[in-house]
């Protein structure tokens, strides 16, 4: 199927086309697996009528010009693409991404980020649901982390402010005792187990 996506204020722009297989689960999104009916519960249901969350393939092309906008570098090329798609009168817009890379048997959670840009454009009424529901990137999470949990002992991410903190921790997610390293166990791994993984994880960061 296809989706015509176009490019938030960037005059000049061409509507970004995104090709690609995404089984339907309900109306309230897309999942890679549409068997998921857990998964896409935990997306708020008062964003069901406007907002998608999904794994996208190939999804480094939508996440772009979010990327770009908040971090000026290319969006990830590896791992696994977690998006909220916004619907407006015009298509659908990328308004908020996360990446999931796999490292030995944890994920890595990386590159979150919202287009405050997106969230202006809604209507009043959309804007003040999303806040209700905790905003985007809580949606985000709480999918990625159910989408992996099975698959994944933990996923572990950097997290440097109170804000992004707010939402990981609504999501199960720990301190470390590091600086902004944190985790979420979905197994918790003992001894020498645990400590090689951590060890994996500091030389690996940042990630």
């Amino acid at each position: 199927m296809y989706l015509l996506l176009n490019s938030v204020n960037r005059p000049g722009n061409p509507p970004i086309i995104f090709t690609g297989n995404l089984p339907r689960c309900n109306r309230v999104g897309y999942c890679r697996n549409p068997a998921s009916v857990e998964v896409m519960n935990l997306v708020d249901p008062r964003l069901s009528e406007f907002i998608l969350v999904s794994e996208i393939r190939e999804g480094q092309v939508l996440a772009e010009p979010i990327f770009r906008y908040k971090y000026g570098d290319p969006a990830p090329v590896d791992g696994h693409h977690i998006m909220a798609l916004y619907r407006d009168a015009g298509g659908w817009l990328p308004a908020a991404y996360v990446n999931y890379l796999s490292h030995g048997p944890a994920m890595l959670s990386r590159g979150a980020c919202t287009d405050g840009r997106v969230l202006r454009a809604m209507a009043p009424e959309q804007l003040a649901a999303v806040t209700a529901a905790g905003g985007l990137m809580l949606q985000l999470m709480r999918y990625g982390e159910a989408l992996f949990e099975d698959e994944s002992v933990a996923t572990f991410a950097c997290c440097g402010d109170a804000r992004s903190w707010s939402v990981v921790e609504q999501c199960g997610y720990q301190r470390l005792d590091h600086p902004y390293l944190i985790v979420r166990w979905n197994r918790q791994l003992q001894g020498a187990e645990q400590r090689a993984l951590l060890d994996s994880i500091h030389q690996r960061e940042p990630f």
